[in-house]
């Protein structure tokens, strides 16, 4: 009798605590991914540093490639004549005779490896390039399964240590190897930054930052016209993407993972302390008393199918 009692006594214990909670629960206002945005302050102060910080890198990601055939530009140059004099001619003839560069021999990464005769070397930094920021983008995707904050952080520092390790190069080989790591790097950035940017604002202002995302390309082609112009040197232009990079790690002062990431991925909790941490940076509150529940009519994609293959 004494114990069945106790376990009468433990039953009703159970029970009384079940209520409880589940009535704790059920105190608790569900709400949707784009209202906890909204809730944190939608557009605020933290969504326009990180969008500065995502763009820089996106930038990044591009102005090497797009700069590429310019840094390897070949410059005003003037045949050599037998007795010391200089006279305008084609390449072809420049080639035979011999040519002299009016900008000097380290103007452009053509001009100082001296590949203006050698177009099957020169060929190949494009070619490189091209295939390295293919490769890149691939890798970048890997940012859903993995955080893309975390693979955007990755990407950028590698590049920034590429590009300075590319200004003391010595030899083509070692151009060669370094463009195709440095835009290799820049696929990551391009593929992770467009993850991270899109999963770090209200779906509602998703439009407004894709157009000014895709400005990074007629904006990196001016700028590196203006390099080409203004007669840059190919390593003073890598220096200002290095700059650029210092000013991406500045960003980070503020920037964390994207709560979608964690909500994706089933971490709610993790999700609401996000939301909760820039509520914080855009001068909000975020409520306590919420709890996130898939939108209405949310349906998975064959995208995400294709993810849970990763991570479930």
């Amino acid at each position: 009798a004494e114990y069945m009692g106790i376990a009468k006594m433990n039953i009703e214990k159970e029970s009384r605590e079940d209520r409880e909670t589940t009535g704790l629960a059920n105190s608790y206002r569900r709400i949707t991914i784009d209202e906890a945005f909204e809730l944190a302050g939608g557009n605020g102060k933290y969504q326009i540093i990180m969008g500065v910080g995502g763009i820089i890198a996106k930038f990044l990601s591009v102005l090497f490639l797009i700069g590429l055939p310019l840094l390897r530009a070949n410059p005003e140059f003037q045949c050599t004549l037998p007795t010391g004099g200089l006279y305008d001619c084609p390449v072809s003839i420049a080639c035979k005779v011999g040519y002299q560069y009016k900008d000097g021999k380290d103007y452009s990464m053509s001009t100082e490896f001296d590949l203006m005769c050698q177009r099957n070397l020169s060929n190949l930094l494009p070619m490189v390039g091209f295939i390295g920021q293919g490769i890149g983008v691939l890798i970048g995707w890997l940012g859903e399964v993995y955080g893309p904050f975390i693979l955007l952080i990755i990407s950028v520092s590698t590049q920034t240590i590429f590009l300075f390790v590319l200004l003391f190069s010595h030899s083509f080989p070692f151009l060669l190897v370094f463009t195709g790591l440095i835009t290799t790097s820049g696929g990551v950035i391009f593929a992770s930054s467009i993850t991270y940017l899109m999963s770090s604002i209200p779906s509602n202002k998703a439009l407004c930052y894709s157009i000014i995302q895709n400005l990074v390309f007629p904006v990196g082609e001016i700028m590196m016209a203006a390099f080409l112009w203004g007669k840059v040197k190919w390593r003073y232009q890598c220096i200002i993407m290095i700059g650029l990079s210092l000013l991406f790690f500045l960003s980070l002062i503020y920037m964390k993972e994207s709560p979608r990431y964690y909500y994706s991925h089933y971490q709610n909790e993790e999700a609401l302390s996000r939301f909760e941490y820039i509520a914080g940076v855009n001068g909000k509150v975020f409520p306590k008393e919420v709890s996130l529940t898939p939108s209405t009519g949310k349906q998975e994609t064959a995208c995400d199918k294709l993810f849970r293959l990763f991570y479930e």
